[in-house]
């Protein structure tokens, strides 16, 4: 089980991860809670008036694809960058969940091509 906890993680430990994810958390709701200031009030698709609970109902996915885009980049951090992922690479990561999961399906589509 040692060998299996060292392949999924890396060499890091769980609380690492742990904190790894809160601040990639508070990252991705940062970004999340700017975009939705450039929200339309007046749209009948969003609330007149700011809502966390919409807004996490209305991300769910995308705060999931997060987690696991986060959570693949804290693991590769040194093949990707050739250091150990940092608590504010975790924010970095954490506020760009859009931007990696559009360069991971544009590699998608190089694959499918």
């Amino acid at each position: 089980m040692e060998k299996f906890t060292v392949l999924m993680l890396g060499g890091q430990d769980i609380a690492t991860y742990a904190a790894y994810f809160i601040f990639a958390l508070i990252g991705a709701l940062l970004s999340l809670y700017v975009k939705s200031l450039k929200r339309d009030p007046s749209s009948p698709n969003t609330p007149t008036k700011f809502s966390w609970t919409f807004l996490f109902q209305d991300n769910l996915m995308r705060l999931v694809a997060g987690f696991l885009f986060s959570f693949i980049s804290f693991r590769f951090s040194n093949e990707f960058l050739g250091a150990e992922a940092t608590m504010w690479g975790a924010v970095i990561i954490g506020a760009s969940t859009d931007r990696l999961a559009g360069i991971f399906e544009g590699l998608q589509e190089k694959a499918r091509k």
